[in-house]
């Protein structure tokens, strides 16, 4: 009678290897061969003979619809983090997935009805038939499990372990016989889970790549910023596995705010590396703005706060008031009739002559040239802060310009001609005209070199 109970299982295998999901089993022929010979031999004190002979012949099924199902999970049973490199160990991983996928939304389901139905009216055999007949699988799913979370240490690997965490939980809720197996691999997910942040919190603070000439937006800013916007679609997970780590709540506001100043603070530190203060408002300018942006771009004001994204659009606007006088404050002294252009001391406008007139227009030629060669290598990317920030300049400059030669050309008259019979009598010093200043302006934080138009 044995050998009938292995031989109809093994026959119901093999009709059912391609197909886990059994179909009719209730008025299946065979399903009722089966319970009448599963009830024959436990009637005889059979019953623990009939569980082995199940969970041997079930397993294999399950064994040869894994490998139909074109899941590789022999080669997990010897998966070795050490020897492997990541690529090899990222395509164990993605095995790992599907063989989870496979037993939690096919195998386990359908290997419960069976062992239900083949053990009818006698749960705890059919629990423990169930539970043998998947145990060798479910082994090797957790223990290749608990063996991923020792190379899963690292902030780029992060959200392989939010699937791993999620796959558990699925687990958790189909399978009661290795819970405790299965939550001890969950609580290994979470707790490196958290370790990954927090070790991506450091090595943004210890991060020490060089800011770049352009002063344009840094990489490591980029990176951040799109890590957590990976990261915020997967909050909710992220925000239990900190609560299971650090027993309260976790908030992925707050996880997202401490990342968010720490890459600030060494944001911060690169600005002040640059040997021009103005170049690195522009840097700061730059990267401060483009995090506001993303995070606008994203909808991330709810997690970040209002309150928040208002004081680095601040911050980007005082950034840029702080270039500006860094950078123009030597212009902005020449222009002035009433100070030295050295040391700003105020002097009595009376006094100014016709060779201070000259020199300082020559002085005003060779700073401006100065100041918009270097500064065109210089880059904003976005297209309207540059206006801005030009705008900004523009808004001073051009009018100083305009008041400097109206206020030379009127002492220039006072004193006779510079140079007579010239309807300008700036004409031989003057070297741009108030548009091609602008114009000049407007080309600048290009990125890039040009020849100036007046030379």
């Amino acid at each position: 009678m044995k050998d009938a109970l292995r031989k109809e299982l093994l026959e119901l295998n093999d009709a059912h290897v391609s197909d886990a999901v059994i179909e009719n089993t209730e008025s299946s022929a065979l399903v009722s061969r089966l319970v009448g010979l599963v009830q024959a031999l436990v009637k005889l004190g059979f019953a623990d003979d009939c569980v082995k002979i199940y969970v041997d012949v079930r397993r294999t099924c399950v064994e040869k619809f894994l490998q139909h199902s074109q899941i590789d999970w022999k080669s997990l049973k010897s998966v070795d983090p050490v020897s492997l490199k990541w690529k090899d160990m990222e395509g164990k991983l993605h095995s790992w997935m599907d063989m989870s996928a496979v037993l939690t939304g096919t195998v386990m389901t359908t290997e419960g009805l069976l062992a239900k139905k083949v053990f009818r009216g006698m749960d705890v055999l059919g629990a423990r038939a169930k539970t043998g007949a998947l145990a060798y699988i479910m082994g090797i799913l957790v223990d290749t499990g608990v063996t991923f979370t020792s190379v899963l240490k690292s902030p780029e690997k992060l959200f392989a372990t939010l699937d791993m965490y999620e796959v558990t939980e699925e687990l958790l809720t189909q399978w009661d016989d290795l819970v405790k197996r299965v939550s001890s691999l969950k609580e290994k997910i979470c707790l490196v889970t958290v370790q990954t942040i927090h070790q991506l919190e450091a090595a943004i603070d210890h991060d020490d790549s060089k800011q770049l000439p352009s002063g344009t937006v840094h990489p490591l800013t980029s990176y951040v910023i799109n890590y957590l916007k990976c990261s915020h679609e997967r909050s909710l997970v992220l925000e239990r596995m900190f609560a299971e780590v650090e027993r309260g709540p976790g908030s992925f506001s707050q996880i997202m705010h401490s990342i968010l100043e720490m890459l600030l603070k060494n944001l911060d530190k690169k600005a002040k590396q640059y040997k021009d203060s103005s170049l690195g408002c522009v840097f700061l300018m730059n990267n401060v703005h483009h995090i506001v942006q993303q995070i606008q771009r994203w909808e991330l004001q709810g997690v970040i706060g209002e309150v928040w994204v208002q004081q680095k659009n601040v911050s980007v606007q005082q950034l840029a008031s702080a270039y500006r006088r860094a950078a123009w404050s030597k212009v902005f002294n020449i222009l002035s009739l009433n100070g030295d252009p050295n040391d700003a001391v105020q002097v009595d406008l009376q006094t100014i002559t016709r060779a201070m007139i000259k020199d300082r227009l020559k002085l005003f030629n060779a700073t401006f040239e100065e100041i918009i060669a270097k500064q065109r290598l210089w880059a904003i990317p976005d297209s309207e802060l540059r206006t801005t920030v030009q705008l900004l300049i523009g808004e001073v400059v051009v009018p100083a310009y305009q008041s400097f030669l109206y206020h030379a050309r009127s002492k220039v008259d006072q004193q006779g001609r510079m140079f007579p019979g010239s309807k300008d009598p700036l004409v031989k010093h003057k070297k741009y005209s108030l548009e091609e200043v602008e114009g000049m302006i407007g080309k600048l934080f290009q990125g890039h070199s040009e020849q100036l138009s007046g030379t």
